[in-house]
């Protein structure tokens, strides 16, 4: 399989993971459009479509690396990398992945809820949680480093695995059986 072919065949892998979970939805000819119209606004306030943008970088990112794993020992030039940016997955692409997420609010929710998460989004409190928020994963997962470094540390995780395979009989692993700790 040539280059290009395994770029396409990503990408097109990427996309279908994007919006795989929006297959088997209903026409839009279904969906009241003041409903729609809300939808889109709760997609909004929620910061949905925010989190949607993100998978842009993420993927170009996948591309960009198997272009660059598959032209080595080429010079591509900064032209071709400022137009890969802007052509490849465009803000076009993402308005359909939208098109294709609303009728999953539109099965999962009344107008009514839909108007109620809205309100409930548009709260200080709320706003204030999303501003915080990247701050707080950040930080809980600095703690969840910590607290998994000293456990493991702490021979606790040792002591359970060994009384386990102490009341299992299990004995020594096999040969060839990977060696880290607790496994000996």
């Amino acid at each position: 399989m040539n280059t290009w072919q395994t770029i396409k065949r990503t990408m097109t892998v990427g996309l279908v993971l994007l919006a795989g979970w929006a297959l088997a939805l209903p026409a839009w000819a279904e969906m009241d459009p003041a409903k729609k119209r809300d939808i889109q606004t709760l997609m909004e306030v929620s910061g949905t479509i925010e989190s949607l943008k993100q998978f842009r970088p993420l993927m170009l990112q996948s591309y960009s690396n198997i272009l660059k794993t598959a032209y080595k020992d080429q010079n591509i030039p900064q032209e071709f990398w400022d137009e890969f940016l802007n052509t490849i997955i465009t803000d076009a692409d993402l308005d359909s992945l939208v098109e294709e997420i609303l009728p999953i609010y539109d099965q999962n929710f009344t107008h009514d809820e839909i108007r109620e998460l809205i309100a409930a989004f548009q709260t200080p409190a709320y706003r204030k949680w999303v501003t915080r928020l990247p701050t707080m994963m950040q930080a809980s997962s600095e703690a969840g480093r910590r607290w998994g470094r000293n456990l493991a540390q702490s021979g606790v995780i040792q002591q359970r695995l060994e009384m386990l395979k102490m009341k299992y009989s299990l004995g020594e692993p096999s040969e060839g059986a990977p060696q880290g700790e607790g496994m000996r």
